[in-house]
């Protein structure tokens, strides 16, 4: 007999980013979705109440599930007995730091092997790896007029933040001395660089920790078990880097080639001249016209996520898009580079890449189609939703 599902949508959720409810339906279990949209970290009795409610009018073997983790929903599930599936697509997840997170009657997946390692070390139970996955379902059904992709057309485009933070960027600047030397030397040996000795993480020392810590604001702090290094590393480092990088590659390719950004941010004044800013597009509707129309379609992975691939390149292949993006390691496992995406390990060699696929239609038009047809085959919601299930059956013996 199989599984019944109760699948709770978050507010944080990125539009309408709901694989797994596709993956359900299209691997026939029954399921319904609950009408209390839940937040992935803070809430009060009110919200319990109305989750444990929501839980009450199913039966009582139905599990509950949602896409990344949703400490009310472990603790609705905690009180009332029922197996809560969570499977994270933002790494780290600060909501794994909480309490909530250590309930036996939790199994949760991660994308990240070295945050599934950390998460593992801190003792976390029914933790489990799985890679994202794409929507190919959603993307095959997708077909829009070529008149409504012209507004869209560009040789190279990028859909996503830049991190821009006035509060971040003061308490990383303010220093002076040895201070500043240090930040200087981290972000001169790890901007624009992908490789594994590129990331933000046991690189600074513990003086230059406890000054950024003690700058940051610490409302709401004691909810997590997170030590003050990891949450400087992750808050401010990986950010910082992120956004760096970020404007580095573009302002790099911009030079000399068209390159658009989608964001709802302003740009920042270094980007300004050359770049062409776009608004924000939607994930269900823009964003795949940016995928089919862009001859180039950039990842510019955010650097918290240390060694996993990020949604945004099962986004691009799951529409035939052609990704162009950074290194991480897990790429290497679960694609072919070269083959199905391209990959870079430094701005110059992105800026070099990009030169020669937009010289070579053929051979670009080759490449996207073979990263479809890999996410396709292996990484589709529904096989991704199968395994989930398999090993939900397998540790709690249903």
């Amino acid at each position: 007999m199989k599984p019944r599902f109760l699948y709770f949508q978050q507010t944080i959720t990125i539009t309408t980013l709901s694989g797994i409810l596709w993956g359900l339906i299209e691997t026939d279990h029954e399921t319904r979705q609950g009408q209390v949209l839940v937040p992935d970290a803070e809430y009060d009795e009110k919200t319990l109440s109305l989750v444990k409610s929501e839980i009450d009018n199913g039966g009582k073997d139905e599990i509950v599930i949602t896409q990344d983790f949703c400490a009310v929903v472990a603790e609705a599930c905690h009180e009332k007995g029922h197996i809560y599936i969570s499977w994270v697509y933002d790494s780290p997840q600060r909501a794994l730091y909480m309490r909530e997170a250590q309930y036996d009657t939790n199994i949760i997946f991660v994308f990240d092997k070295t945050q599934y390692n950390r998460l593992k070390n801190e003792g976390l139970k029914n933790l489990f790896y799985e890679p994202l996955a794409g929507n190919i379902t959603k993307a095959d059904m997708f077909d829009p007029a070529q008149n409504e992709l012209a507004e869209y057309r560009s040789d190279i485009s990028f859909v996503g933040n830049l991190y821009s933070d006035s509060i971040r960027e003061k308490l990383f600047t303010e220093f002076g001395g040895a201070m500043k030397e240090e930040a200087d030397a981290l972000m001169d040996s790890v901007v624009g660089r992908w490789d594994k000795g590129s990331g933000v993480y046991d690189k600074v020392s513990d003086a230059f920790i406890n000054a950024i810590y003690t700058g940051m604001s610490h409302k709401g702090e004691d909810k997590y078990s997170i030590s003050p290094r990891f949450l400087v590393e992750t808050l401010i480092l990986a950010y910082e880097k992120s956004s760096r990088d970020r404007i580095t590659v573009l302002r790099r390719l911009s030079e000399t080639k068209q390159v658009a950004l989608y964001t709802s941010k302003a740009v920042p004044e270094v980007l300004r001249e050359r770049l062409i800013r776009k608004d924000f597009v939607t994930y269900d509707e823009g964003m795949p016209k940016v995928f089919l129309a862009s001859k180039i379609n950039l990842n510019i992975t955010m650097a918290g996520i240390e060694t996993g691939v990020p949604q945004r390149v099962f986004d691009i292949m799951s529409y035939g898009g052609f990704c162009l993006t950074n290194w991480q390691e897990e790429m290497e496992e679960l694609f072919e580079p070269g083959k199905e995406l391209i990959t870079a390990n430094s701005t110059d060699e992105m800026n070099e890449k990009a030169d020669f696929y937009l010289r070579h239609d053929k051979e670009r038009a080759a490449i996207a189609y073979a990263g479809y047809k890999r996410v396709k085959e292996q990484y589709s919601y529904p096989m991704a939703v199968s395994r989930i299930i398999a090993k939900t059956k397998e540790v709690f013996d249903i």
